[in-house]
Order: C-alpha cells, then structure tokens, then sequence
C-alpha cells in the first residue's frame, strides 16, 4: 500500500491548484459541491482503471457532466450503505446506544464490532462498485456481481485495508473536529473546513487507493489465470 503516493500524486500535477482547487471552492455549496467532488475523485479515478493515467489530474469542469457524475457516485454509496446495513441489521438488533445521531460515521463506526463490521464491508463493497463503475463507465456495470467478485477475489485483504485507509482519509478530519474540545468559534470553522477543503483531499486520496488496489487485483487474477489456466 502506498499511502504516501496516494497523498501526494495530486501535487505532481503543476496545474493541482487550479484543478483540484476550483472543486474544494466549490465545495462549500450544499449539495452541488459534494457532487461535484465526489464527481472529479471518480474521474480521477476512471483515468487510473483504464490506464491512461499520465501523471496529470483530469481538468476540473464545473457543469452538468460532472454534477450527473457525482450523482451516480452517491447513488452507489448510497445503495451499497443499505445493501449492507440491510444484511447486516440482524447484528444491531437490541444493541443499546446514546451516541448523537449528528456523529461522524467513523464515530458511529468504533462504538462497537457490529457498528464497525457494518462499516468495513460497506466501505470495502462501495470501493469495488466505483472501480467497476469508473471501468465501464455504466452504474449496471458497477454493480455487476460476477465483476465484483472477480476484484474481491483476486485480492480480499489489499481491499479490504485499501478500502479502510481511504475511509478514514475521508471521515477522519471531520470525526477528528468533533471529539476535540473546540470552543469559541474554531469548531466551526474546523467543521467547515473539514468538511470541505479536507473531505475533497479524503476524496482524491480514496480514489487513488481504489486505483491501486484494482491494478493489484488486475495483476493477480492475470497471473493466476496464466499458471492455472483459469479466467478469474
């Protein structure tokens, strides 16, 4: 895993600040700057999947496209978050809780190993479904079983911990802002802050560990494949 590259790759383009810097402006209007942010990580991301990563960021146009793309990526979150807590509800039955409904999802995650275990699998199956999404560029393609099952199979543990990392790349600042005892104004300006300028950086960082661990699994499932003569 390197985390390091994931942190950083950003930077290499000389134009970053004007890229990736327009969406974490824009990110501060409800609604369309999630949208647009979580459009550009996909786009990123899609340029990673389909091997024409040049070392440059994708240009940052604000408009429809963008904005339709990030639908479809909150759509997948979305559904992928149900689908699991809809498996996985039998595990937080009589489970008692006086956590605030306002708490950061990696708050809710560590209350306990059902809460945690219901997190990890949404985060690891929502990782899948955006790498096959970014592939075929189609939400019924992102959502195809035998696909997702070829990319977990190939390499359960680097998405499972790839999948980890970039979780808490993206909830982590905000959940950092909401144990710290802030007071007079600096918690929200944290918030704000880590709800924007440093969910967009969580954001590239989660696309760019979606990459890598879909080149892994793209390596292993070729090589396996060659050995034992059989199309995984």
């Amino acid at each position: 895993m390197n985390v390091c590259r994931a942190a950083t790759y950003l930077f290499a383009d000389r134009a970053w600040a004007r890229k990736v810097g327009l969406i974490a402006l824009v990110s501060p209007v409800p609604v369309f700057g999630q949208l647009y942010g979580l459009g550009y990580a996909n786009l990123t991301l899609r340029s990673q999947v389909t091997d024409e990563d040049d070392g440059t960021l994708p240009k940052a146009k604000l408009g429809w496209e963008l904005c339709w793309l990030g639908i479809q990526v909150m759509l997948i979150t979305l559904l992928c978050g149900l689908v699991v807590a809809f498996i996985g509800a039998p595990l937080s039955m009589g489970q008692e809780t006086d956590i605030d409904s306002f708490a950061p999802a990696l708050v809710y995650a560590l209350q306990g190993p059902s809460s945690l275990l219901v997190s990890a699998v949404s985060a690891v199956l929502t990782a899948v479904v955006l790498a096959r999404f970014a592939l075929t560029r189609r939400l019924g393609g992102g959502f195809d079983p035998a696909g997702i099952w070829r990319l977990l199979r190939a390499e359960p543990a680097i998405w499972i911990s790839y999948a980890m990392v970039g979780y808490v790349a993206i909830e982590g600042p905000y959940a950092l802002v909401w144990v710290l005892p802030l007071h007079d104004g600096w918690d929200t300006g944290a918030t704000l802050a880590a709800c924007t300028v440093f969910w967009v950086y969580g954001q590239m960082i989660n696309a760019h560990l979606i990459g890598q661990a879909y080149a892994w699994s793209r390596k292993t499932a070729a090589l396996r494949a060659a050995e034992v003569r059989y199309r995984w």
